[in-house]
C-alpha cells in the first residue's frame, strides 16, 4: 500500500506539461535510499544524455587534442612541466563547466521545463569562475587531509560533497557553498558513502579506458602490430577519450545533483518548493495575454 506524506509530490496535483505528460508523474521528488537515488540518476542520464554528453564532449575535444599532440611525452624538461600544467588546467576547466551545465540540466528536467541550452551555457560560464575557485579550495584541502590521514580526507569529501550544486543552483559564493554543503548533508554519511562507492564503480571503466588508450604500450601496439598510422591512433585517442571523459563527467555531476536535492528534501522539505515552482510554471501559459 502506497503512502503519501509531505515528502512526496502527488501526481494528480500538477497540470500536464508541454508534452502532455505530468512532470511530477515522471519525476516524483521525495526522500530516497541509495538504490533509488542511483535509479533516478541513471534515468536522468538516459533522458538527457545527448545534450549533456554532447556538449561536454565538445568541451573535452580541445583538451584531449592538446594532451595527445603536445602531452608531456612529447617534450623535455621545463617544456614538459609546462605542458603537463596546461593540460591539467584545461582538464579542471572542462570539469568545472561540465559540472555547472549538468547540474542545471538535471534541475530543469526535474522541474519539467523546456530545455534551452543557450541560457544554461551562459549561466554555466557565469558561475564557472566561482565554481573553479571552490574546486581548487576543495581539492587543495582534500589532498592535505589525505596526506595527513585518510579519515579527515573522507570526512571533508563528505561534508563538501554538494558544494558545487549549492553554488550553481543557489548562487552561493565559493566559501558560502562549503558552509551550505555541511549544513545540508547533516547525518547522511552512510547514504553518501554508498552512493559514492556506486558511482565510482560506474565511472571506473570509463576513466580506466582513457588511461588505457593513452598508455604508451597500447599506442605502440596499435602502430606496430595493428598497422595503424600515428594520425589514426591520435584521432581515436582524441575522439574516444573525449567521449569517455564526457560520459564520466556527466554521470558524476548528475549523481551529485541528485544527492544535493535529496538532502534538501530531507532537511528543508524542498519537494514542496519544487512543487510550487511547477505549479507556477504550469500557470504561466494560462495567465499570458
Amino acid at each position: 500500500m502506497s503512502t503519501r506524506t509531505t515528502q512526496t509530490l502527488s501526481e494528480e496535483a500538477f497540470a500536464p506539461g508541454p508534452g502532455g505528460e505530468s512532470a511530477a508523474r515522471l519525476w516524483p521528488m521525495h526522500a530516497r535510499g541509495v538504490g533509488q537515488m542511483l535509479d533516478l540518476a541513471v534515468d536522468l542520464f538516459v533522458v538527457r544524455c545527448v545534450p549533456v554528453v554532447g556538449i561536454v564532449f565538445l568541451m573535452w575535444l580541445p583538451v584531449r587534442l592538446f594532451s595527445v599532440n603536445f602531452g608531456p611525452a612529447s617534450a623535455d624538461g621545463q617544456t614538459e612541466l609546462l605542458q603537463a600544467f596546461l593540460g591539467f588546467v584545461g582538464s579542471v576547466a572542462v570539469q568545472t563547466l561540465s559540472v555547472a551545465l549538468a547540474i542545471q540540466v538535471v534541475y530543469v528536467e526535474l522541474q519539467g521545463r523546456k530545455l534551452e541550452l543557450k541560457p544554461l551555457l551562459l549561466l554555466s560560464a557565469k558561475r564557472a569562475p566561482a565554481l573553479l575557485l571552490c574546486t581548487i579550495l576543495i581539492t587543495g584541502v582534500l589532498w592535505f587531509g589525505f596526506l595527513c590521514l585518510i579519515a579527515p580526507g573522507v570526512y571533508l569529501m563528505y561534508i563538501w560533497s554538494v558544494a558545487p550544486a549549492a553554488l550553481v543552483l543557489e548562487g552561493s559564493g565559493p566559501i558560502r557553498c562549503l558552509v551550505r554543503s555541511k549544513q545540508l548533508v547533516g547525518k547522511n554519511f552512510l547514504p553518501w558513502a554508498g552512493l559514492m562507492l556506486s558511482v565510482f564503480a560506474l565511472k571506473l571503466p570509463y576513466d580506466a579506458a582513457v588511461g588505457a588508450i593513452d598508455y604508451p604500450d597500447v599506442v605502440d601496439y596499435a602502430v606496430t602490430e595493428l598497422g595503424w598510422s600515428h594520425a589514426a591512433v591520435g584521432a581515436v585517442r582524441v575522439l574516444l577519450g573525449s567521449l569517455l571523459m564526457a560520459v564520466s563527467s556527466a554521470a558524476w555531476s548528475i549523481v551529485v545533483t541528485v544527492f544535493y536535492l535529496d538532502c534538501r528534501v530531507r532537511r528543508e522539505g524542498f519537494d514542496l518548493s519544487m512543487r510550487l515552482e511547477r505549479l507556477q510554471d504550469a500557470a504561466r501559459p494560462a495567465l499570458a495575454p
